[in-house]
């Protein structure tokens, strides 16, 4: 899978769940309500919009946390995730 094809299967998991809201679907995703997604976090998302399989899953949420975590605190925030999804990572 392609770095494409991911950010394509995220706009379609957020289309048809989230009315197309990336905040809504940040929110759904950060359990903890630290504003944050965690790797934990993040593995649901992606499992929910069908990236990767159990066995690739992982390598999928340590390259998007190193391509996305600007302040290296090992989770995304909100912040980070809005520039990405603007196209600005």
């Amino acid at each position: 899978m392609r770095e494409q094809e991911l950010i394509d299967r995220l706009r379609a998991h957020v289309a048809a769940n989230y009315a197309g809201s990336f905040r809504k679907c940040f929110l759904a995703y950060d359990v903890d309500a630290d504003n944050k997604i965690s790797a934990t976090e993040l593995g649901y998302l992606l499992s929910d919009a069908r990236v990767g399989n159990v066995l690739t899953r992982s390598m999928w949420v340590k390259g998007v946390i190193d391509r996305l975590d600007a302040d290296k605190d090992g989770c995304i925030s909100w912040e980070e995730f809005e520039q990405a999804i603007q196209g600005r990572a």
